[in-house]
């Protein structure tokens, strides 16, 4: 969550949930392929974060500024102990028809990985067999967004037991578990997935 969101959570709480500071935002409406920096290390810090977020659009021109501020965190972050997410998405515009591709997310996610990110979050590819090129080819944790809602609640256990036969870590699953008829049931069916085997 933002720091001004996490401020009004958690303020006062002594021992708060663990939460990921997101450090970077980009606006769909807006610049859709520039992430730009909301926050810092010493925000995470100050707030009691256990880990800090930021997003990389590659293939976008706006790339080499994005990998100057991974990079910044990544350093930072690592001196003060804190485990770094990058959202590594292959969102650029200079893709071209290969915007989505299993060669792009892989590209998004070995540079996140190759900057010290220690958990990559990318987009799925599709399959077991293709997401797996870009598990094998990323020397992080990868773990695979949860995409757009689905309106089948299958849809997403069959993705997240595809992103753990490929050898990913995990999903991260938003709309698709607040926006569920039963929430907290979705979120057991995902555990009892990607943590049980299921």
């Amino acid at each position: 969550i933002t720091k001004g969101i996490a401020g009004h959570v958690f303020g006062g709480n002594p021992a708060p949930i663990p939460w990921i500071l997101k450090a970077s935002m980009f606006s769909v409406d807006f610049h859709p392929t520039y992430d730009a920096t909301i926050a810092t290390v010493q925000d995470a810090l100050r707030l009691g974060a256990d880990g800090i977020a930021v997003g990389i659009s590659a293939g976008s021109a706006n790339q080499v500024a994005m990998l100057e501020m991974l990079t910044n965190v990544v350093e930072e972050a690592h001196q003060w102990g804190i485990p770094v997410v990058c959202h590594a998405y292959p969102s650029g515009e200079l893709w071209g028809d290969k915007k989505g591709s299993t060669e792009s997310v892989l590209y998004a996610s070995r540079a996140a990985a190759e900057l010290g990110t220690d958990i990559v979050k990318t987009w799925y590819t599709g399959s077991a067999d293709e997401f797996r090129t870009v598990v094998e080819g990323t020397p992080a944790i990868v773990v695979a967004a949860g995409g757009a809602p689905v309106a089948n609640p299958r849809d997403v256990l069959e993705q997240a037991a595809a992103v753990v036969e490929a050898g990913g870590h995990g999903m991260t699953a938003g709309r698709n578990v607040w926006g569920a008829e039963d929430p907290a049931k979705m979120v057991r069916a995902l555990k009892a997935v990607i943590h049980d085997g299921a």
